[in-house]
């Protein structure tokens, strides 16, 4: 049971040392030519320059995505549909993982805790622990994080994290590369 705990803690500290923080960088273009934008403006129209300081991401209290896009993001890691009954333990603890119930007086909590990353951990590991999550990736870091983050990981980031893993066997490799990505700040805060 010791052993087991320890195992756990360990893979719950290398997720959390793996969080990444995004940046929003000003370099993109600010016309209907951008593909993310396309069809949103009619052709020949600018997007007018924003103004005020520059949107910043809060890294002292990270916050939360809404469940439904973490179970987007994981839909998207393991290749199933949104609904499929492989995310319904993440559904059926909700509001333990910050969701609401107004009904029930609970209102959203998008906190990220010690006690919803343990238990976002312990709901994830059984689905990265399945042989297709390993074979899917096997040694492909760049892809599962590219999948589990909605964006192209750097080389530095993909080199730090195959680094994190070297020492690990080859087996509890892919499970904790499925667990960290994941659990990475990138793929369940915003």
């Amino acid at each position: 049971m010791i052993r087991a705990r320890t195992k756990q803690s360990c893979w719950l500290l290398l997720a959390l040392a793996m969080g990444c923080q995004g940046a929003i960088s000003d370099d993109e273009p600010r016309s209907s030519e951008n593909p993310e934008i396309r069809g949103a403006m009619p052709e020949g129209e600018e997007l007018p320059e924003p103004t005020g300081p520059a949107f910043a991401l809060s890294t002292a209290a990270p916050r939360l995505l809404p469940l439904e896009t973490r179970i987007y993001r994981m839909a998207q890691v393991f290749e199933l549909a949104p609904e499929d009954g492989a995310f319904d333990s993440f559904r059926d603890r909700d509001t333990a993982l910050g969701g609401y119930n107004y009904s029930q007086q609970i209102v959203p909590d998008d906190r990220w805790s010690a006690s919803r990353m343990a238990l976002w951990v312990e709901l994830l590991s059984p689905l990265c622990e399945g042989e297709v999550s390993a074979r899917r990736y096997d040694d492909d870091t760049q892809t599962l994080l590219a999948r589990a983050w909605g964006r192209e990981p750097a080389a530095d980031e993909i080199a730090e994290f195959d680094d994190a893993l070297a020492e690990l066997q080859p087996d509890q490799r892919a499970r904790v590369r499925c667990i960290a990505a994941l659990s990475a700040a990138e793929a369940v805060t915003q």
